[in-house]
């Protein structure tokens, strides 16, 4: 069967990321430029547990794949419910997607706001593209995992 993408999940990721972080970078140039600000009550509240939450959540994804990795080298295992996977297939992308939406509430940027959610539909696409990777390597048993478990965005 033939690989359906020439990158692997981690380029893949690591181009994801990187949308994430132009569109953030590009979003604070433009709110600057073009000051549409909200304020919504509450806002800090909100931003500070996107700031804990986000970070955190990215942790423990990392955490979980180094995890699954170390089981699938070291007792040849291979089982996506680790850590956050049990409830998320995306847990690293909802995390990033929180720390960054926390910025909209401290700048309180529209502007900063339309980026993020360029960047998600933009994100989105290679996450698409990095879940047919990871069916091409682990067939059915990531099939299951996929129809199991949601994705959250």
């Amino acid at each position: 069967m033939k690989k359906p993408y020439k990158l692997t999940t981690h380029h893949l990721l690591a181009i994801s990321y990187l949308v994430y972080f132009f569109c953030i970078a590009g979003g604070i140039g433009l709110s600057i430029f073009f000051p549409l600000r909200v304020r919504i009550p509450g806002d800090q509240i909100f931003a500070a547990i996107c700031f804990v939450g986000g970070p955190l959540l990215i942790l423990w994804a990392q955490y979980s794949s180094y995890m699954f990795e170390r089981g699938k080298k070291d007792k040849g295992e291979i089982s996506f419910y680790v850590g956050p996977y049990k409830m998320l297939r995306n847990p690293t992308q909802l995390g990033l997607f929180l720390l960054i939406f926390g910025y909209v509430f401290i700048l309180h940027s529209v502007t900063l706001l339309l980026a993020i959610l360029f960047s998600y539909v933009v994100g989105n696409y290679f996450y698409k593209k990095q879940e047919a990777l990871l069916e091409h390597k682990y067939g059915k048993k990531y099939q299951e995992y996929e129809k199991e478990v949601e994705k959250v965005l």
